[in-house]
């Protein structure tokens, strides 16, 4: 699997990490005695789960729940990038398994692949051409 100047040619950011989780509310209680800030908590039928936001000294944390339960752990590192088509495009041809083709929810584009040991990676791009 080839990915050498992936992120160069895709212009990709770090923007956080999503981590499934069993009971928002009790983590979320957890990370606000810890001083994050918490974000709303928004229900996302269409994916399936309830997230929420929480960031602290510039670090943005995703916690998911999806609908009927979960193990808890990382679920996935998430990215903006210049062209969130041709980052999915080229890094299936690459051999990676797209597991969420480009999809837009709101004014965003997102995408999900798998990285060789099978991590979630998201690739993401606003209308506007990303979060800065």
């Amino acid at each position: 699997m080839d990915m050498k100047g992936f992120g160069e040619r895709f212009g990709l950011r770090f923007d956080h990490v999503g981590c499934a989780v069993n009971d928002l509310e009790r983590i979320s209680e957890f990370y606000a005695g810890l001083g994050y800030s918490l974000g709303e908590i928004t229900d996302c039928p269409e994916m399936r789960q309830r997230m929420r936001t929480i960031e602290k000294d510039g670090f943005r944390l995703e916690l998911l729940s999806p609908y009927g339960g979960t193990r808890a752990g990382l679920q996935h590192t998430a990215y903006m990038c210049s062209d969130v088509e041709g980052a999915c495009r080229e890094a299936g041809e690459a051999g990676c398994r797209i597991v969420v083709p480009v999809t837009r929810h709101n004014s965003r584009r997102f995408a999900f692949i798998q990285d060789p040991d099978g991590i979630y990676v998201e690739f993401m791009q606003d209308d506007e051409g990303g979060r800065e």
